[in-house]
């Protein structure tokens, strides 16, 4: 109690008042059958190992790694005080910061992956606002993932606050579940005044360049409050999905509906210039579709095929002096090397404090590593297996000749495809076009007519051709993956690896083929980016060992 005491700068503190005095000037003992008894929070903030008696006045943390494999466990017990700031301490061990120098100046960016002060104000709105009694016996629970942080605390809010009242950011004013836990909490600077802890959470995420926190409980019940913060976008976990990095450090997002998506380019292109990283055929054009249906003014939307650079030019002066006292949003699709030469879609723009530029290249340009420090790199990723299905039936529904039969031709479809939304399209259309191929088990003859015959947009033929250039244990790699037909997770493939190399020597054999497009991370397994080009992998096997 003398430390509480003396951190809040208490008048009671030292050995002029007896406990009792201090007890009762504090306001935290009720007179019972004729004795006056500490009532809960004196017991919670003043009580050594209060948990023996309120057992959900504990915090758990645990942190997972990307196959929700468990990395580390802790239990926080003690004081309240004492709860919140061990936990903050082993939290902020897990805060990783990420550093991003500039040719241009001294100074460094850096990026933690979550804000202290929203970290802070989430744990102490749950210790806080949590309920202590019996039928509560659950600890705060705080489990990091790769992306997001989640905070859930026992039960939900009191009656009166709605999900669209958090969701607007609007204070509202509802029956205080524990009133003297918060008063101590404020004696000691751990809590803000009543009612100020969510906005204090979204500021900071806001100001910290984070997505936006959400807020969830469940209705009618309220049994449970949660809050998730999710990381800063520049410390995202790599997708590793696609066939676009040539040496370039891109950051990627994580795989995610295209929804979510759209949001993270509508929040990143608040702050920077967003480039958009994806083949033709993975979807691109479809994100900046969505994403210019989301903005509420009219961007400039260009498309870079074939466009002569001086009209260009023109054109874009004209319309930025035009337009200067106002925010003005380009999306510029299919931009080309020849129109990126000497950093030259910055070189056109005259100076504009309120232009925000979205790109999507036709390729990843090798060369001078500045041209990404204009942009936030964004990965567009290959959809998922269950998204690449729900695609295909989608496409399917209402031509199938025999719906019966939808959903094991949407599986093939999901199979064949690896995800790229494009060969999706394009193998329902030859479908129809082949009516004498319209079995599950004919996709794949479709898929290789398809490629030998007409190419496609996804650029399989050439990536095929640039297998011929595999050297030394890369060659070891692949051929691993091509003898497990459902692939490996990457732990498999790294200690099948290991045997003739240091596990850091074969991390890196992995992540060279996954960033030269020749391996794809889908569904938390290594596999060929594309069927094709493991059938091409195992023929020139052969060819190697004949």
């Amino acid at each position: 109690m003398e430390s509480f005491l003396r951190r809040a700068g208490s008048q009671l503190a030292g050995e002029h008042y007896s406990l009792d005095d201090k007890l009762r000037r504090l306001n935290v003992v009720r007179r019972t059958n004729g004795h006056e008894v500490p009532i809960n929070a004196a017991l919670l903030f003043f009580k050594h190992e209060p948990q023996r008696r309120f057992r959900g006045a504990q915090v758990d943390i645990v942190q997972f790694n990307e196959d929700k494999d468990v990395l580390h466990e802790q239990r926080i017990t003690g004081t309240l005080p004492n709860l919140i700031e061990q936990a903050l301490t082993v939290i902020e061990g897990f805060n990783k910061t990420q550093v991003r120098k500039h040719d241009d100046r001294a100074q460094a960016d850096r990026y933690a992956a979550w804000p202290f002060a929203a970290i802070e104000e989430a744990l102490v709105n749950a210790v806080h606002h949590r309920g202590y009694g019996e039928q509560y016996p659950d600890p705060i629970q705080v489990f990091i993932h790769p992306d997001r942080l989640v905070i859930t605390s026992y039960p939900g809010p009191m009656p009166g606050l709605t999900h669209e009242q958090l969701d607007s950011g609007e204070v509202v004013r509802v029956p205080a579940r524990n009133r003297l836990v918060g008063e101590l909490l404020q004696a000691i600077e751990l809590a803000e005044a009543r009612g100020s802890g969510i906005g204090t959470i979204r500021r900071a995420m806001e100001r910290a360049g984070n997505p936006p926190p959400r807020f969830a409980f469940n209705e009618p019940e309220r049994t449970y409050f949660e809050v998730t913060l999710p990381i800063h976008p520049a410390l995202l976990p790599s997708a590793q999905a696609l066939p676009l990095r040539v040496g370039v450090p891109a950051l990627a997002s994580e795989l995610i509906g295209r929804q979510a998506l759209i949001e993270q380019v509508l929040h990143t292109s608040r702050h920077k210039h967003v480039c958009l990283l994806g083949p033709r055929g993975r979807g691109v054009s479809s994100v900046l579709n969505g994403f210019e249906a989301k903005l509420t003014e009219a961007p400039v939307r260009l498309d870079l095929k074939d466009v002569d650079r001086e009209r260009l030019a023109r054109f874009l002066k004209k319309t930025l002096e035009s337009r200067v006292e106002e925010p003005v949003t380009l999306l510029l699709d299919d931009l080309d090397e020849q129109l990126d030469h000497d950093l030259a879609v910055l070189s056109l723009l005259p100076d504009h404090p309120q232009l925000r530029l979205i790109v999507a290249p036709v390729r990843v340009f090798e060369g001078d590593g500045s041209w990404w420090e204009a942009f936030e790199p964004i990965v567009v990723p290959p959809l998922s297996s269950a998204d690449a299905r729900t695609l295909a039936r989608q496409l399917l529904t209402g031509v199938a000749r025999d719906p019966t039969s939808l959903d094991a031709w949407a599986q093939a479809i999901a199979d064949e495809s690896a995800g790229i939304p494009s060969l999706i399209h394009l193998l329902v259309q030859r479908m129809f076009m082949n009516p004498g191929q319209q079995g599950a088990a004919d996709i794949h003859t479709l898929m290789l007519e398809l490629v030998a015959k007409r190419g496609d947009p996804t650029g399989l033929r050439r990536r095929m051709s640039d297998l011929g250039g595999v050297l030394g244990p890369q060659v070891d790699a692949l051929d691993r993956v091509a003898d497990a037909s459902a692939g490996l997770s990457r732990d498999d493939l790294v200690l099948a690896l290991s045997d003739d190399m240091t596990v850091v020597d074969a991390h890196e054999v992995v992540q060279r083929l996954l960033e030269a497009g020749w391996l794809v991370a889908r569904d938390r397994r290594i596999n060929f980016e594309h069927p094709v080009l493991r059938d091409e992998w195992q023929e020139r096997r052969k060819g190697r060992r004949g």
